[in-house]
């Protein structure tokens, strides 16, 4: 009888819900309006990566040679059958990456009437195993075991295979494949100068491709990992020119296009050649409608027999879909990210989280603008120049420290053995040591000269004021500071917006065989291993946010309140990622600008003193600060947005540490 006396009370609840009451409710417009974004631009991604209901994908697992779990997504035609069998095309992506990052090339070839395998390789994405067991153990590696695999699916023509793979995974193929399989029948390369591959000390197989079947390589005419800044892009491309007149025996330019494309031999004997230059740079090949539109056609005449004008209408870039499950999926990352907002301001309405909702200090530390930019150009000058010395000393993790005794390395390893994630974090922890010591610099100078005090509280750290803790006991006074019931709320109410952003992860996951990404591998769902060391790279990248994006951005340099909120909102995150990733940004722009003017990238300097490694390695950072700078600009936006709404670093402090954890530890490949 209570129950349905309650049910009746529910029902007539709804009924007086008015539509005028809910338009007031500005938070939870916006969380609906967010949501909805996000799941149709997902559940678009979703059907774009089924070539918009031509395509059947599936992620599938199975065991690798060495017993290891080994995972792949299958983008199989509607139109290939048991009955009705499609040529077969393994992906092998590049170091780094994962299967997802050959996803616009597969919808394009699955399209066009071909199944394609698109592999996580050990030690990346939710494969197990590590780069150097994929890397060294030759012959047992993932790519080869996908291979068995790809031949073993029923609806796979195996006298019509092919391969194709991005940077590391164009070496596997050019290295390994002739040895190892010998029943590959075309053959993509993608990334690197003719001349990486040209070896006129070994055989003639290995000088002129004879080794392999019908081969393409596909190279960019902004190759990072080979430029140097003594080198123009004429000379670059002359030296690519000069590599294929020695593999060929040809003379001059004459023997190419106009786009410096070259082709040569015939199909039937497996001597068909071709190189075509792309205008983009070593990631960008995989995302190109150029590009991917020379695999399409390269296939469709050496697995199915087309003429090269049949297969060039076909494989027509103006044609390709691939671009709306991109662009969608990274709508829907964004949207996604944007939900906790609102989400965070419902939660503080309910009675048990009113009090994480805390007034913003009076207080505006630093008055005069000038030392505001100050301060700022110092943040922003020792963020990039710690970029600059120390993310080169790991670019693959503790676990290949140079120099380092085995008992560092095997005590490091097992916890910090996401390569780029470590190098990050040392970064990370190195930024925040320095923002520390300068805080502590300028606080006891200002305490020094007798100015008003500055309390904790002012920075949004502390939950007490002076007056709050007078008369009591040291310990008192710090319980009263921390007050641990209203931080562990600010915790839970992280934990339960980090858990929102990952049930709809897993669901897109699960059911539309699709992440939330967009050129980039943004979210997705953890591996347990990965899962672990989540928590423990979440340490430094959470201190980073509590000193630099909180005491001294939202405490020391606290700018004050404009006329609105939006507006507040607004030039505080203008001026707080000027201060934060200003100095990146110039970075960035000092190394690929030179080649908008014909010139190599500015920091892949060959040649100087101490620099070897640094120019060795430089290009995975800088590729890096193309996902890093946008990731932590939006971020930023989160963290100040937070602090706003509760007058604390924390909790905007504690969620942005989860997303660019998650995402760093997601997409980063594992050693060891």
């Amino acid at each position: 009888m209570n129950l349905k006396k309650k049910r009746l009370t529910m029902v007539e609840k709804l009924k007086n819900i008015k539509l005028k009451d809910l338009g007031k409710n500005k938070s939870l417009i916006a969380f609906i309006c967010c949501m909805l974004i996000s799941i149709v631009s997902i559940s678009i991604s979703s059907y774009a990566q089924s070539g918009f209901g031509l395509i059947d994908v599936q992620v599938i697992g199975f065991t690798g040679l060495d017993g290891e779990n080994l995972v792949a997504k299958v983008y199989r035609p509607l139109t290939a059958t048991e009955t009705n069998k499609a040529p077969g095309i393994l992906a092998i992506h590049g170091f780094n990456n994962d299967k997802d990052v050959y996803r616009p090339s597969a919808i394009e070839l699955a399209r066009a009437g071909f199944v394609v395998l698109c592999i996580d390789q050990n030690g990346h994405g939710f494969s197990d195993g590590s780069f150097e067991e994929n890397w060294d153990n030759f012959g047992n590696s993932s790519y080869f075991a996908a291979w068995i695999h790809l031949k073993s699916l029923p609806y796979v023509d195996t006298d019509n295979l092919g391969a194709m793979g991005h940077s590391m995974g164009s070496l596997e193929i050019f290295f390994y494949f002739p040895y190892i399989i010998s029943d590959c029948d075309a053959m993509v390369l993608e990334t690197f100068s003719p001349g990486y591959y040209y070896h006129p000390t070994l055989n003639a197989g290995l000088s002129n491709y004879t080794l392999w079947k019908n081969v393409l390589h596909i190279w960019a005419e902004k190759e990072e990992f080979q430029l140097r800044s003594t080198t123009t892009l004429p000379d670059w491309i002359a030296l690519g020119l000069g590599a294929i007149d020695a593999m060929y025996g040809l003379s001059g330019t004459a023997n190419f296009d106009t786009t410096y494309n070259l082709t040569a031999g015939g199909w039937t004997d497996g001597s068909m050649r071709r190189h075509a230059l792309i205008p983009t740079t070593h990631p960008g090949l995989t995302a190109n409608p150029k590009a991917i539109a020379e695999k399409v056609a390269w296939f469709l005449q050496a697995l199915q027999g087309k003429s090269e004008a049949e297969a060039w209408v076909i494989a027509n870039p103006a044609g390709q879909v691939w671009i709306y499950s991109e662009a969608f999926g990274l709508i829907a990352t964004l949207f996604l990210i944007m939900s906790i907002l609102p989400l965070g301001v419902l939660l503080m309405r309910i009675k048990f989280f009113k009090d994480v909702n805390q007034p913003i200090p009076e207080k505006v530390i630093i008055q005069k603008k000038s030392t505001w930019w100050i301060f700022a150009a110092i943040t922003a000058g020792v963020g990039a120049v710690t970029f600059l010395t120390f993310t080169y000393w790991l670019p693959q993790g503790f676990a290949r420290l140079s120099g380092a005794t085995s008992i560092i390395q095997q005590a490091l390893t097992p916890l910090f053995n996401i390569g780029i994630t470590s190098t990050i974090a040392i970064w990370l922890l190195v930024a925040t040591g320095i923002g520390a010591v300068l805080f502590t610099i300028w606080y006891v100078i200002t305490w020094l000269k007798k100015r008003k005090d500055i309390s904790f509280y002012d920075m949004g750290v502390s939950y007490a004021t002076k007056a709050d803790k007078e008369g009591l006991s040291f310990g008192k006074r710090i319980v009263k500071s921390a007050n641990p019931k209203i931080l562990g709320k600010t915790i839970l109410i992280a934990l339960i917006l980090f858990a929102w952003m990952y049930l709809w992860v897993f669901i897109a996951d699960v059911f539309l065989k699709v992440s939330f990404r967009g050129i980039w591998s943004l979210l997705t769902t953890f591996t347990v291993a990965r899962f672990i060391r989540f928590w423990v790279y979440l340490i430094p990248t959470l201190l980073f946010f509590l000193v630099i994006g909180g005491v001294l951005m939202l405490g020391e340099m606290r700018m004050k309140e404009k006329d609105s909120g939006i507006k507040t909102q607004a030039v505080w995150w203008f001026k707080v990622t000027i201060a934060i990733l200003g100095g990146l940004v110039v970075i960035i722009l000092m190394q690929y600008v030179p080649m908008w003017f014909g010139r190599a990238p500015f920091f892949n300097i060959s040649g100087v003193p101490g620099l070897e490694n640094f120019a060795q390695h430089y290009p995975l950072m800088e590729l890096l600060l193309m996902l890093f700078i946008p990731l932590f600009a939006v971020l930023i936006f989160v963290m100040i947005f937070f602090y706003r709404k509760t007058g604390k670093i924390y909790l905007g402090a504690i969620i942005c540490s989860f997303i660019a954890v998650w995402i760093s530890v997601i997409s980063s490949c594992m050693y060891i």
